[in-house]
This record gives C-alpha cells, sequence and structure tokens, in this order.
C-alpha cells in the first residue's frame, strides 16, 4: 500500500529512488570511514554499530533514517562523499536535522554544486511505513511518497 508523509524541506529537489532503512541515528563518519580513510571504491556503509546498514551501498541511496548523529566531522564527510560521488541522492528524517550535518549538506550545494535532499520531520510513522527497497519519491514541497519494495524473480 502507498503511503504519503509530509516533511520539511532542507535543501534539495526531487528524488525517486530505493529505501535503505535505519531506525538508528546515522553517523557520516562512521558509515563513510572505509571510503574516506580506505580509498575503498563505492560507499558501502562500514558503521558496524549500524546492524541495518552496514556493508550496503550508500551511493545514490535514498537514507530513511531516525535522525543523524556525530560531530564536528560531519560537514567535510558530507564535503567529501559528495564530491566524491558518494552520497546518496537524499537523506529522509523522521526526526529534525541536526545543525552540523544540515550545515554540511548545504555547504555541498554550495561549494560543490551537489546537492543531497535533505527533508526532516517526516515522523515517527514514516519509518513504520518504509523498508528497504521501497520505492521512495520526495518532492521539492517536502511531499514523500512511499511504494512498498516489487519482488524481482529471477
Amino acid at each position: 500500500m502507498t503511503a504519503v508523509f509530509q516533511g520539511r524541506v532542507v535543501q534539495g529537489g526531487p528524488v525517486d529512488g530505493r529505501a535503505l532503512v535505519s531506525r538508528m541515528g546515522f553517523n557520516a563518519l562512521a558509515a563513510f570511514s572505509d571510503a574516506i580513510l580506505d580509498g575503498t571504491p563505492g560507499a558501502l556503509c562500514s558503521d558496524k554499530q549500524n546492524a541495518a546498514l552496514y556493508g550496503k551501498d550508500l551511493k545514490d541511496a535514498v537514507l530513511c533514517v531516525s535522525k543523524c548523529v556525530g560531530s564536528t566531522t560531519a560537514g567535510p564527510v558530507w564535503e567529501y562523499v559528495a564530491e566524491n560521488g558518494l552520497a546518496p541522492q537524499a537523506i529522509l528524517l523522521a526526526g529534525s536535522v541536526d545543525t552540523l550535518t544540515a550545515g554540511g549538506l548545504v555547504l555541498t550545494d554550495i561549494w560543490i554544486n551537489r546537492p543531497v535532499t535533505l527533508i526532516d520531520r517526516l515522523g515517527d510513522n514514516f519509518l513504520d511505513n518504509v523498508a528497504e527497497g521501497c520505492r521512495v519519491m520526495a518532492g521539492t514541497n517536502g511531499r514523500v511518497t512511499v511504494e512498498p519494495a516489487v519482488a524481482i524473480n529471477g
């Protein structure tokens, strides 16, 4: 069943992609540390504390998480992953975005012209209605539509 949510647009344009979902806070440095420090190709999540995302490719995903957590490294991490083509296409938050994440993502748009769509305040019910692989569409007005994942028989 399709579900629709209304959030607050912090930045970004329309999104249409597949969801990666975690009820834990998303830590950008922990998630992208292998890609940054080891030059690991791709953007496989290296945050072992986040079992729902660990080992999954974050590049071009639509991250659906409760909130972002971390430290002052968030800004430079977001800039690096955006500049190097490793960033998700969107971050959709059930709660409110923290200032460090918001600042880092806004600067990726201003400094390197590679925006990552960021919508927050979608509500706790959002995470109850989105699962990995769901198609997620977000408009510039903060409206987020979640369609169930479709099984592909191979």
